[in-house]
């Protein structure tokens, strides 16, 4: 499924980045519950991105992104 990074896996600044050489159509974030929480298309980006993340209770969130080629879950924690 290609090169895909996300970091930090600690949030503390409400920040998210994303280093993918595969396109990126949707990331989309998920509470602990497995409740949406935050949708974004972006649009077959690809490459380093940032993503600002709304206000988020602290916990632990399930981050996906999908695209043609792509699905990657991966697990952040909110501080």
């Amino acid at each position: 499924a290609g090169d895909v990074k996300i970091y930090p896996t600690l949030i503390s600044n409400g920040r998210v980045n994303i280093n993918s050489a595969n396109r990126v159509d949707k990331i989309q974030l998920f509470n602990a519950s497995g409740k949406l929480v935050f949708s974004s298309n972006m649009q077959g980006a690809n490459g380093y991105f940032s993503i600002a993340l709304p206000a988020l209770q602290k916990g632990v969130y399930i981050i996906r992104l999908t695209g043609r080629d792509l699905e990657k879950n991966q697990k952040i924690i909110v501080q």
